[in-house]
């Protein structure tokens, strides 16, 4: 496969670092990653080494404030900004590839912005894949945490929270320990970034229910950070819509142990076949 990396300044003046990978057959048609809240574009290569091979081109971002690309790494102001951002990709992709269909996949934060983003703007797209997604969440300390980024963001809006997210994103310990040790995760975000996210996720059932593309959503039965899939599920408008919930599985799927991720994405690749 062949891989290009290169930035995108946005309409604000960002630079946004983005990934493509190209397959040596001819392509069928293109992925673009929505990832999720901390990490970044590189966290996906295992659905990059399964399916560009089969004839997908891949275009993955690093959001602002995360990874490779700028912005003040933890912090937002506002969470309209990544879909802003993700639409300045899609334009930037059609340049390249006018007539292949092209999907939106996002994970966890990245579905909250695909969702919202498909939306407002669905004309370019054959279909949205979910994963690690729902519209509750899981953790009790949560509730607290809820409350007192509120407060906080409006004293403190550049000051700092921990990164919450760790153990509870795979059963593979060596995921963890990678992500732990990534350079490129964020440690921390700031109360701002934590309230514009916590909004953007009360909204989400409204966006929701105006999505009547093709959806696929696939979440880990065990997920500890997202729940509620099979009541995005419901609300989701498309006729053409399929939801997998994998048995034990954590929330980042397409990085679970390999027995488990081998049949999750080859769920991905039939879907995409079928929506060619």
């Amino acid at each position: 496969m062949k891989h290009h990396e290169g930035m995108i300044k946005t309409e604000d003046g960002i630079n946004l670092f983005y990934q493509s990978w190209h397959p040596e057959v001819t392509p069928k048609g293109i992925i673009q990653i929505v990832h999720g809240f901390a990490e970044h574009g590189s966290r996906y290569m295992n659905v990059v080494n399964a399916l560009v091979p089969k004839g997908f081109i891949i275009f993955a971002d690093d959001h602002r404030a995360h990874g490779r690309s700028g912005g003040e790494k933890g912090h937002i102001n506002s969470f309209g900004d990544f879909i802003s951002d993700e639409k300045e990709l899609t334009e930037h992709i059609r340049t390249q590839e006018k007539d292949l269909p092209l999907f939106l996949l996002g994970h966890s934060m990245g579905s909250l912005i695909s969702v919202t983003y498909l939306s407002q703007f669905p004309e370019e797209f054959s279909g949205l894949i979910l994963s690690g997604t729902g519209i509750v969440t899981r953790k009790g300390k949560q509730v607290f945490m809820i409350l007192l980024i509120k407060v906080l963001s409006r004293i403190f809006p550049k000051r700092r929270t921990k990164n919450p997210i760790s153990e509870d994103i795979s059963r593979d310990p060596q995921v963890v320990e990678n992500y732990k040790n990534d350079p490129l995760v964020l440690k921390d975000l700031s109360f701002k970034f934590g309230k514009e996210m916590l909004q953007a996720f009360k909204q989400m059932h409204k966006e929701t229910v105006k999505i009547n593309l093709p959806v696929l959503i696939q979440v880990g039965e065990k997920d500890p950070i997202a729940g509620g899939a099979k009541n995005l599920y419901s609300i989701i408008n498309s006729e053409d819509k399929t939801l997998k919930i994998y048995d034990g599985l954590f929330h980042e799927v397409y990085n679970e142990l390999e027995e488990d991720r081998v049949q999750v994405l080859s769920d991905l690749e039939s879907w995409l076949m079928s929506h060619l």
